[in-house]
C-alpha cells in the first residue's frame, strides 16, 4: 500500500524542524565549548593538565596552589580565605592556565593583602597571580616562565572580539603597577606562545620582578 501525499508532506515537515533544532544544538554546544577557553595562558606542550589542588600549611599561614589554573579556582580559593583569616602567602607552583580565573585569583591577592612565592615552575598565567603579591619570593630552584597569550581558536577571536594582544597589555599594566622594568614585558611581548622564556634569578631581580629569594617564614615541615 502506498502512502498518500499528504502522508509524505506531513512527515517531510516533521523531519526538517527537527533535525534543524538538533544541528542548532550541536553548533551552540560547540560553541559553548570552544568559547570557555578562548584565551589561555599555559606552557605550549601542556595540552592536557592536571586541575588544581589547593593546599592549606600545617601552620595555616599559607596555602600552597598546584596545577592548572581552571575553572573553579577562584571561588575555591576565595572560600578557603574566608575561612581561615590566618592565610598571609600564597605559594604556586602552575604552568598556566585561564587567564580569566587567573585574573580572579589576583583580585584575591590584592583583596587578603596576600604575599606570593614560586615553589616550582610557575609560567604563564601563573605569573599573573604571582606579580600581584604584596612581597614576591622566588624559592630555591623555582623558576618563573612568560610567553605571549594564545588564542585557542582565531574564529573565536573574530566572534568573541577578542584580541589576545590587547588582552595581554591590559595584565601586562599589573607588572607595571609593581614597577617591573619595561624592557622585561618587551621581552615577554617578544616571546612567541609556543615557546617559554625563563629569565635567570638576576634578570628577574633586576627587573623588580622578584623581590626576595628565599621560602616566606621559612619553617620546617610548612
Amino acid at each position: 500500500m502506498t502512502n498518500r501525499p499528504w502522508q509524505d508532506n506531513r512527515l517531510h515537515w516533521l523531519v526538517i524542524p527537527t533535525v534543524t533544532a538538533l544541528v542548532g544544538l550541536a553548533c551552540f554546544a560547540l560553541l559553548f565549548a570552544v568559547a570557555a577557553n578562548v584565551l589561555r595562558g599555559n606552557a605550549p606542550d601542556d595540552d592536557v593538565l592536571p586541575s588544581f589542588d589547593l593546599t592549606l600549611s600545617n601552620q595555616k599561614d599559607h596555602i600552597r596552589l598546584d596545577g592548572y589554573i581552571d575553572f573553579g579556582v577562584t571561588q575555591a580559593l576565595s572560600t578557603l580565605l574566608e575561612q581561615e583569616d590566618s592565610v598571609v602567602h600564597l605559594r604556586l607552583q602552575s604552568r598556566g592556565g585561564l587567564v580569566a580565573e587567573a585574573r580572579g585569583l589576583v583580585r584575591l591577592v590584592n583583596e587578603f593583602g596576600l604575599s606570593t612565592s614560586a615553589y616550582g615552575d610557575c609560567a604563564s598565567a601563573c605569573t599573573l597571580v604571582f606579580i600581584a603579591g604584596q612581597t614576591r619570593y622566588l624559592e630555591p630552584d623555582a623558576r618563573l616562565g612568560f610567553h605571549r597569550y594564545a588564542q585557542k581558536s582565531p574564529v573565536m577571536e573574530f566572534l568573541m572580539k577578542q584580541n589576545p594582544e590587547e588582552e595581554q597589555q591590559r595584565d601586562l599594566n599589573l607588572f607595571r603597577r609593581a614597577n617591573v622594568d619595561e624592557a622585561f614585558l618587551t621581552r615577554i611581548m617578544e616571546t612567541p606562545h609556543q615557546s617559554m622564556w625563563y629569565p635567570s634569578v638576576s634578570e628577574l631581580i633586576r627587573s623588580g620582578v622578584v623581590d626576595v629569594l628565599g621560602v616566606p617564614g621559612d619553617r620546617p615541615g610548612s
